[in-house]
């Protein structure tokens, strides 16, 4: 899964973990997964980063929520 990530911060930004929970018809967390950047963004600029995510077979994604968050390590620059 492709989450796209735009930093609105006024500083460039890195070390960056991204969060991704899916649901399903009934609003029921199915699976999720999550990954990190460690490439710098630029304020305003906008990046892709892939996150493998896990979830039953048997289950059909009804909604997907991503949300990218600074790390411990993370500079702004």
């Amino acid at each position: 899964m492709l989450v796209n990530f735009t930093n609105t911060y006024n500083r460039q930004v890195s070390e960056l973990d991204i969060y991704v929970l899916v649901y399903n018809d009934d609003g029921l967390i199915i699976g999720g997964g999550w990954d990190w950047t460690r490439d710098p963004i630029p304020a305003g600029e906008s990046a892709e980063i892939e996150v493998w995510v896990n979830y039953a077979d048997a289950e059909t994604i009804a909604d997907i929520e991503a949300w990218v968050v600074p790390t411990n390590w993370t500079s702004f620059e």
